[in-house]
């Protein structure tokens, strides 16, 4: 061997010890199996909404493809063929949207409406990138409950009430004036109970208040300025000085009436409900309402008002876990 060939192989030789001794071998396998973080529905969650997805969270990236493959489930709805799958750019969050919004059980009692149950697993088919092997997951929930109810009338709060102290009816409940020598005003209360709505209400999903024109008399809508709005209040007893001390509602809620004609009159008093199931026992659990014209009276010397019937109908709907 020539001396320049040899040390060319010792320089050679040298420098493959010097990176091996450097770390320079081969690269560390990865042996660790990916586990979930989280679940979104949590699992045993209650009360999920009917546009909910659910999300995975991993430890590290998975095999996309494969890992959908894991997924199962034998609920109707949540099926494999009835959702979509999508990955954050990591490839560590997958979220699994269904098709189609989640069942939501309903009924008038919530004592005997059933929540709808869900469930799915992520089976050890799921690999990481490495492939090794999730293990088996298994996650379940159930969906809202949605109670739609009338509220009762609380009767003996229910009524109107005459600017001159005088409770007689013209109908079981007077708005307008009373064609008395003063023309009193009369004004007219609704009240209902909320006792049959249970705690742990999530959200409110509609509360419309109706009452039943039955009879006019004279022309309230022309000459007591057109309108009939309804208020949100609070009281105790119907009377004069519980009517005509209630200067400032709650809240207006807006026209209850704008017609004479007869027929069942129709408002929303969404945001008094949830007001009042907020605060139901400062509020003694009763949700009430005023009926009034915007003037007071027209004094004509003649009746001029809008009676209703005595049985109002308060409807909701609400959503419980």
């Amino acid at each position: 061997m020539k001396y320049g060939n040899w040390f060319k192989s010792a320089f050679v030789s040298s420098s493959l010890v010097v990176l091996a001794s450097c770390g320079g071998g081969a690269p560390a396998v990865d042996t660790t199996a990916p586990t979930i973080l989280s679940t979104v529905p949590a699992s045993a969650a209650t009360g999920v909404t009917a546009n909910a997805t659910i999300q995975i969270t991993f430890s590290e990236a998975m095999n996309k493809a494969i890992t959908q493959t894991a997924y199962q489930s034998a609920s109707s709805g949540i099926l494999p063929a009835n959702v979509t799958f999508n990955w954050n750019t990591a490839g560590t969050v997958l979220t699994i949207t269904p098709n189609a919004l989640l069942t939501i059980n309903g009924g008038s009692d919530p004592a005997t409406v059933v929540a709808r149950p869900y469930a799915y697993s992520i089976t050890n088919v799921a690999t990481d990138l490495a492939g090794n092997p999730l293990t088996t997951t298994a996650n379940n929930f159930t969906t809202q409950r949605r109670i739609t109810q009338d509220l009762p009338v609380v009767t003996a709060l229910t009524g109107e009430v005459r600017a001159d102290g005088s409770t007689t009816a013209c109908v079981p409940i007077c708005v307008g004036d009373s064609g008395t020598a003063a023309n009193a005003q009369y004004k007219g209360f609704l009240s209902f109970g909320i006792t049959s709505i249970p705690a742990g209400v999530q959200s409110f999903e509609f509360a419309n208040l109706s009452a039943s024109q039955t009879q006019i008399d004279g022309d309230p809508y022309g000459t007591l300025g057109g309108t009939i709005t309804l208020d949100h209040v609070n009281f105790a007893t119907l009377d004069f000085a519980s009517a005509f001390s209630i200067t400032a509602p709650l809240r207006t809620l807006g026209a209850l009436s704008t017609t004479a004609t007869i027929e069942v009159k129709t408002l929303s008093v969404l945001p008094a409900i949830q007001d009042d199931y907020a605060q139901r026992v400062a509020r003694g659990n009763r949700t009430q309402y005023r009926m009034t014209f915007g003037i007071p009276a027209s004094f004509n010397n003649m009746l001029d008002s809008a009676g209703f019937s005595a049985t109002p109908v308060l409807n909701v709907r609400y959503f419980l876990p």
